[in-house]
């Protein structure tokens, strides 16, 4: 019979991590893990303060659904998401769920996740490595520390923007810029020539969500490509952002994980919409899941765990050059170390 098990951890930041919303050393998450005989695969649910998740909600509505998703017959990956579906409505906990089923099953049926999908592992774009909102000696410093080809850079409102050419002169990796809802149309018009001077092309979420429209106006004004993260949380947000935006950021915590993403991806790919898959601060057990996805997407941002000083886990590895997704079951044979 498979035993679902949860585990929690407090990951530890390498440095401080600002964006718009927030600052934070720590993020709390809960790694659920599906057991069936001597075989486990791993999910995670991250508590986000931004999207009210605390690991408290989530263990407590796990026991409440615990006894209705043990049972003895391995089913397709897809089969078994519905099942959660109708269990509970917390995308965070649908992903982790899911996840860890996808990871069980590739692992039970010696077969990598990505496959089970119909996908490649040969992914077209390299991730990027986030730089937080900071000083701009301390930002250099976290440049030099990881080189890396490209860097999306956080900003928030009030940000000193002639930090991103002093970075600039101390690299040349690409620079990509994540608002995190933290522009304007003013801000962006006075800052445009400058940061077209930098070669920067990409700005993902400019604006609150409850401004999506104004995005028209954006995409008619600026050449940028406008990546979609808060203003896209699941299959609902599709027509929208398809819309308002010229790329969508997939994050499994949010739409509901591996299958609801697959779902998303093969709805965009009939649009010329792009595709980006994204994460947040996690450990390597969501980064490995949602590597599995890499070969569809234009853009990579996967470094939630290089950002971490103590991930619980072993699974894919994000490099400079290369996401390096091998043959591995499941989702990147994730192990977890703790």
């Amino acid at each position: 019979m498979m035993q679902l098990y949860f585990h929690e951890f407090e990951l530890q930041l390498k440095d401080i991590f600002a964006i718009q919303h927030e600052k934070r050393t720590v993020q709390p998450t809960l790694i659920v893990e599906l057991k069936l005989k001597e075989i486990s695969g791993f999910g995670e649910a991250t508590a986000i303060k931004y999207y009210d998740q605390t690991t408290e909600k989530f263990k407590e509505e796990l026991l409440k659904i615990k006894a209705q998703i043990t049972f003895n017959k391995l089913v397709h990956p897809f089969e078994f998401y519905a099942q959660i579906c109708s269990l509970t409505r917390n995308q965070f906990l649908r992903s982790a769920l899911d996840c860890a089923y996808h990871d069980l099953y590739g692992k039970v049926k010696q077969i990598p996740t990505f496959k089970t999908l119909g996908f490649s592992n040969q992914a077209k774009a390299i991730s990027s490595y986030t730089i937080g909102v900071d000083d701009a000696a301390q930002m250099l410093n976290k440049i030099k520390q990881t080189p890396w080809p490209i860097y999306k850079i956080k900003v928030n409102t009030g940000f000193d923007i002639e930090i991103l050419g002093f970075l600039k002169r101390h690299t040349s990796a690409e620079f990509r810029i994540d608002a995190n809802t933290g522009f304007s149309y003013k801000h962006l018009s006075e800052v445009h020539d400058y940061l077209k001077d930098l070669s920067i092309n990409i700005i993902e979420q400019p604006l609150p969500t409850n401004q999506n429209p104004e995005m028209l106006k954006f995409k008619e004004d600026f050449d940028f490509t406008f990546i979609a993260d808060e203003s896209f949380q699941s299959a609902e947000d599709i027509e929208g952002c398809i819309k308002y935006f010229d790329c969508i950021n997939i994050k499994l915590l949010k739409c509901g994980g591996i299958t609801s993403a697959f779902q998303i991806i093969e709805k965009v790919k009939q649009t010329p919409t792009k595709l980006m898959i994204g994460c947040m601060t996690q450990s390597s057990v969501a980064i490995s899941a949602a590597a599995q996805l890499s070969a569809q997407a234009n853009y990579l941002d996967l470094d939630g765990a290089m950002l971490l000083s103590n991930d619980p886990a072993r699974g894919v590895k994000i490099l400079p050059k290369r996401l390096e997704l091998d043959q591995s079951y499941g989702n990147a044979g994730l192990e977890l170390l703790h």
